[in-house]
């Protein structure tokens, strides 16, 4: 997963994508994947599970910020995006 991350971001950074957006984006891809793996063996409902609490925390996290920022919850789900794609 580390290397998948890795990958991720660089090929973000490349393509122009700004520092902040990368990381929203990888950093969902990685949750996602790690709550998959978690709900896989804990729920019947994996993706959905796994979506819901990841994007939870993404909005949580822009709440707590001083401004909130659409573009972040975009790449949250661009991120989410991503991580289900390679759970699936």
């Amino acid at each position: 997963m580390k290397i998948i991350s890795v990958m991720i971001f660089t090929l973000l950074l490349i393509t122009g994508c700004s520092i902040d957006k990368s990381l929203h984006i990888t950093g969902s891809c990685m949750l996602y994947t790690a709550s998959h793996m978690y709900y896989e063996k804990n729920s019947d409902h994996p993706e959905t599970a796994s979506f819901l609490t990841v994007f939870s925390i993404g909005v949580i996290k822009e709440l707590w910020d001083k401004k909130f920022d659409w573009g972040d919850i975009i790449a949250n789900l661009a991120g989410i995006g991503i991580g289900r794609a390679i759970n699936d």
